[in-house]
C-alpha cells in the first residue's frame, strides 16, 4: 500500500463562516476543482455536513474518461474543520481547517491519498506534485469567488 501526503493553505479575505460554509457545499466543487463535473447529492438529507454523500465525475491526469467518484462528508465541525474522502480505486482524504486572525481566514487543505499497490518513484513524484497543485487551485479559486 503506498501513502501520499501534501498540504497547502491561503489566507482569504472573507468571514472563517463563509470560507467554512462554501467549501462544505460540496455542489460547490466543480467551482473551484476543474477536474470535477457532473456533481450529485445521493443520499436523503437536505443540509450539507457529516453523513452528506455525493458522486462527481473525475478526470484524472493523463485520461481521457470520466471516473465515477463517490464523496462522503465523515465531520463538520463548523466553523473550524472539515474532513471528508473520496473512492474506491485510491482513498483520498482531506482535512481542511480555518482559522480567522478577524480580517482573513486562513485555510489549509491536508491531503492523504493512499493506493492499494506499491508506487515507483517517479509515480509517486508525479502524484504528490499533482496533488500539491490541485491543492493551490483550489484554494486559489474559492478564495477568488469569495473576495469578488
Amino acid at each position: 500500500m503506498a501513502e501520499l501526503h501534501g498540504s497547502e493553505s491561503a489566507e482569504i479575505a472573507a468571514t472563517v463562516e463563509d470560507v467554512f460554509s462554501y467549501r462544505l457545499d460540496f455542489m460547490n466543487l466543480p467551482a473551484y476543482n476543474p477536474s470535477v463535473t457532473n456533481m450529485r447529492r445521493t443520499d436523503a438529507g437536505t443540509e450539507p455536513g457529516p453523513g452528506a454523500e455525493y458522486l462527481f465525475d473525475l478526470r484524472l491526469p493523463g485520461t481521457d474518461t470520466p471516473m465515477e467518484t463517490p464523496l462522503r462528508v465523515l465531520e463538520a465541525d463548523a466553523p473550524k474543520r472539515i474532513v471528508f474522502e473520496t473512492g474506491p480505486g485510491f482513498m483520498a482524504r482531506e482535512v481542511c481547517t480555518f482559522e480567522s486572525n478577524g480580517i482573513k481566514t486562513r485555510a489549509k487543505f491536508e491531503i492523504t491519498l493512499t493506493f492499494p499497490g506499491d508506487l515507483d518513484d517517479p509515480t509517486k513524484t508525479m502524484m504528490e506534485q499533482s496533488t500539491q497543485e490541485q491543492a493551490s487551485v483550489e484554494l486559489e479559486l474559492i478564495k477568488k469567488a469569495l473576495e469578488t
